[in-house]
């Protein structure tokens, strides 16, 4: 029976492992298609002001509708990129200690 308990807990430690390197690749994800969103409206918000300074009367409003609101989406993409940082980093400790509990099965 204890041979059967033992299968058991090393299923589940395989299997949590491989959910934490799930959870990862997901994580690592989200943070790369934030990253290129937020940097592709950077650029496309800079090619419209380009087109827009052109002329002189419509650049102030049009400059002071779009910088907030970018600024906005950098601030809430930061402090998204962050939070999943950590998180990742919580994913990687489990996955750390998984990892270690496997060699002190061989040694």
């Amino acid at each position: 029976m204890d041979d059967d308990r033992q299968r058991a807990f090393m299923t589940a430690i395989v299997t949590e492992h491989f959910a934490l390197q799930g959870a990862r690749g997901q994580i690592n994800a989200e943070i790369t298609g934030r990253a290129a969103l937020y940097l592709a409206t950077v650029s496309s918000t800079l090619i419209a002001l380009g087109f827009v300074a052109r002329d002189q009367s419509a650049f102030v409003p049009f400059a002071a509708a779009v910088l907030p609101a970018l600024l906005i989406l950098g601030e809430f993409t930061f402090i998204r990129m962050v939070a999943a940082s950590i998180e990742d980093l919580q994913y990687l400790y489990a996955i750390q200690q998984i990892r270690n509990y496997y060699r002190s099965l061989v040694s």
